[in-house]
């Protein structure tokens, strides 16, 4: 369960969905689940509910927000992709708010939904085209007038794991699972490295 955030009260998240989205709240709860964001749901005055984010500007990800928030909003109305869910355009016009100095805040419709399985379930024909159809629709949709930053392809402490293949040859004393590790990745040192080279390929 994710704690809410410190400082940020139902109050403070309420009066920026009244500034910048005219929103009428009636009710709003925190929902403790997700990962980057603080999530809430609202429910205004006529009855429809709301998703609501809460993003800390400090975070690494946050100054990638609205341009995200943007092709987000470009792809589900200029390119026509019902299935990519958007924030919702303030009053002004903008995709992202804000609550404070601090905290960006975003609002998306609240979709009734339920899991379709868990991730090594198998797909069937079916939904393996339909998947197929609308990652190839985004592959080929090209944001305009969008300044969509450029990320660098990077692995997930790659310095570490060559540290680590580099000292294969030596006893591993970090602790009682170290020796079990070295095993473990001399096991997988073969195709491991084949992997990173074939992965190195792609960045020339």
């Amino acid at each position: 369960m994710r704690e809410r955030p410190a400082g940020i009260r139902d109050s403070d998240v309420a009066a920026g969905l009244a500034r910048q989205w005219a929103l009428t709240v009636q009710d709003l709860s925190y929902l403790p689940v997700g990962f980057g964001g603080y999530h809430w749901l609202a429910a205004d005055q006529t009855g429809s509910r709301w998703f609501v984010t809460v993003s800390d500007l400090a975070s690494p990800w946050v100054p990638d927000l609205l341009a995200a928030m943007q092709t987000a909003a470009w792809l589900a109305t200029q390119a026509g992709l019902g299935f990519v869910v958007a924030p919702v355009p303030a009053s002004a016009g903008q995709v992202v708010g804000t609550v404070d100095s601090r905290h960006a805040l975003t609002l998306f419709p609240y979709l009734d939904a339920a899991p379709a399985g868990h991730f090594e379930d198998p797909i069937d024909d079916g939904d393996r085209a339909a998947i197929i159809d609308m990652l190839a629709r985004l592959r080929t949709a090209v944001p305009t007038d969008i300044q969509v930053p450029a990320q660098p392809l990077e692995l997930a402490n790659r310095q570490a794991i060559d540290l680590a293949l580099g000292s294969l040859g030596a006893r591993w004393t970090g602790g009682p699972y170290a020796e079990p590790g070295r095993d473990l990745l001399a096991r997988y040192e073969r195709p491991l490295r084949q992997a990173f080279a074939r992965f190195d390929g792609l960045l020339d």
